[in-house]
């Protein structure tokens, strides 16, 4: 009997730790999780929970705020009018 206490105060027999209470939904998988980043002048990227860097967190904050630089669309404006959203963006990107 003592060696059986042994065993669990060591964790040998317990392999497993209980995460959450009774009848709680399972953890999900970081590598199933993703987000979008919005599009800015780059195309729209999917990111990984598991594999994110804080760069890729920092560049979705900062893709979420971006609007087009009032300047470009105030010097620009004439070249832009007419254009869809993506030849808006190629345009943009070019300069």
């Amino acid at each position: 009997m003592l060696l059986k206490k042994r065993q669990y105060s060591k964790g040998k027999a317990f392999r497993h730790a209980a995460l959450g209470p009774r009848g709680a939904p399972p953890t999900p998988d970081p590598r199933l999780l993703k987000w979008v980043t919005p599009a800015t002048l780059n195309a729209q990227t999917t990111v990984c929970l598991a594999y994110a860097t804080t760069k890729q967190v920092r560049q979705t904050y900062l893709a979420r705020d971006w609007v087009e630089p009032r300047s470009l669309t105030q010097r620009y404006a004439p070249a832009l009018a007419g254009l869809t959203a993506a030849q808006r963006w190629r345009l943009l990107s070019r300069l």
